[in-house]
């Protein structure tokens, strides 16, 4: 199976959590100062939730859109909502405390401050990661420090001071482990499971993915250009006869390209399709030779150096042929991911039905080992002849280049009679800048990307 960029984390529903020893090498029952800190995406805002808690002691949770900070004895701090936490997006929370005061932060940024005061309290119960949690859970560090706000900051991406940390628990492998100094156990209970995730953009029913402002990512565009597309896809209908990839024009026309499957006749998967031009035909259609099963990523790619059209699967050469020009040529393009173009609409018989986590379109065509090397790694976006970096690894889907100016367009296939259950509502934003992270409304936005496909670990 090929290495699609994927992670682990705990999965928490319901009353599932993870539990750890009594004690810590630091004290959080606000005799002492100290940080917590963690990775933490929630599915459901609940009306009170813990990160990490010792009942009748400590809780670091959420109260609905509030961050929270608990030490019994003391008043509750709560974050100001005017950044309020959200459902399906990594959220990097923190609390310090010295002093009788406690700041948090959101994001690395400082949210609230609040000077407290009472009488902290004492149990002999274990602390306790994701308690009534609806959500999943990537690390929790506890500090034996108030950090700095520049600590804050820091430790959000970059691995904290040793000396600061009192614990380290790190959901990132399996089975998890404590990182600190004292190694302390942790078990999961409730039916907590750690899994596999995937970042990527889900597609199905009738809907689609369509790239704008992006006129000149044109494969197949000027007859005989030399391109590569690459791309990560999971299927997971196995009966859908025609599932597309990746569609640059209409399919009635005589010019640009299109990479799709289409369900194998005799053997089980799917048959990988490029094609030049118009309607699947001999002269323009390359079919693979081996398959792509469902229910499992799939790195496919075409190639086209000018005279050969090839086929990759999972890094293997799968197909190749002699073909020559696209009858028409198209100065611009008109992209579309997840389905295919007819008479100018999106065709509801094309729609992918599983995932798809990352798109590399390039100018020329890559090597049997370049390809293999994109597999295991992304490239970097400011590589020469990378004109497109599709990444459904956030929300919304960005394309990481100073170079690319694109926009996503998440709409349904108009083409259709049957019901259009679909996870989406058509929806853009404007790119400014390298690393857009503008907020649509939620009321019009689509999240293309949080937690798609997951598995348990053994």
């Amino acid at each position: 199976m090929p290495d699609v960029p994927s992670y682990l984390t705990l999965h928490l529903s319901a009353f599932a959590h993870a539990e750890t020893a009594a004690d810590l090498p630091v004290k959080l029952d606000g005799s002492q100062p100290f940080s917590i800190d963690g990775w933490v995406r929630l599915s459901g805002l609940c009306a009170s939730a813990s990160i990490f808690r010792k009942a009748g002691v400590f809780d670091f949770g959420v109260a609905g859109e509030a961050l929270t900070l608990s030490i019994n004895g003391y008043p509750t701090v709560y974050s100001d909502t005017a950044d309020p936490l959200t459902e399906n997006e990594w959220r990097y929370v923190c609390a310090t405390f010295a002093g009788g005061q406690a700041r948090l932060y959101i994001d690395g940024n400082f949210n609230a401050f609040q000077a407290i005061s009472g009488q902290g309290q004492t149990s002999a119960d274990a602390f306790e990661i994701g308690h009534t949690l609806q959500g999943q859970i990537r690390s929790v560090r506890v500090y034996n420090t108030a950090l700095s706000a520049d600590q804050v900051m820091a430790a959000m991406y970059g691995t904290p001071d040793a000396g600061a940390i009192a614990a380290w628990f790190d959901f990132t492998a399996n089975p998890p482990s404590d990182l600190g100094p004292a190694h302390l156990p942790i078990s999961l209970s409730s039916k907590a499971r750690m899994m596999v995730e995937t970042p990527s953009v889900a597609i199905a029913a009738t809907a689609y993915a369509q790239p704008i402002w992006d006129e000149d990512v044109n494969p197949g565009g000027l007859q005989t250009d030399p391109y590569t597309v690459q791309v990560w896809a999971y299927v997971e209908d196995p009966d859908a006869p025609v599932q597309a990839l990746f569609v640059n024009g209409d399919l009635e026309t005589d010019s640009g390209m299109a990479l799709y499957l289409e369900r194998a006749e005799n053997e089980p998967g799917f048959v990988v399709k490029s094609q030049r031009g118009s309607i699947d035909e001999l002269d323009t259609t390359l079919a693979s030779t081996t398959t792509v099963l469902p229910n499992r990523w799939a790195n496919i790619a075409t190639t086209f150096d000018g005279t050969t059209l090839s086929i990759y699967i999972d890094g293997e050469l799968a197909g190749q042929g002699a073909f020559g020009p696209v009858p028409s040529m198209r100065l611009e393009s008109d992209l579309l991911i997840g389905a295919a173009l007819s008479h100018g609409s999106p065709l509801a018989a094309t729609s992918l039905q599983g995932h798809l986590a990352r798109i590399d379109v390039w100018s020329r065509a890559l090597s049997a080992e370049e390809i293999s090397q994109s597999m295991a790694a992304a490239p970097d976006p400011a590589t020469p002849d990378l004109t497109a970096l599709y990444e459904f690894a956030s929300a919304p889907a960005r394309t990481p280049s100073p170079v690319i100016r694109s926009a996503w367009r998440m709409g349904r296939s108009f083409q259709t009679r049957s019901p259009t259950s679909v996870r989406t509502k058509s929806w853009s934003w404007s790119r400014t800048g390298t690393r857009p992270n503008h907020r649509a409304p939620r009321s019009k936005c689509w999240r293309s990307c949080g937690l798609d496909s997951i598995s348990p670990t053994s």
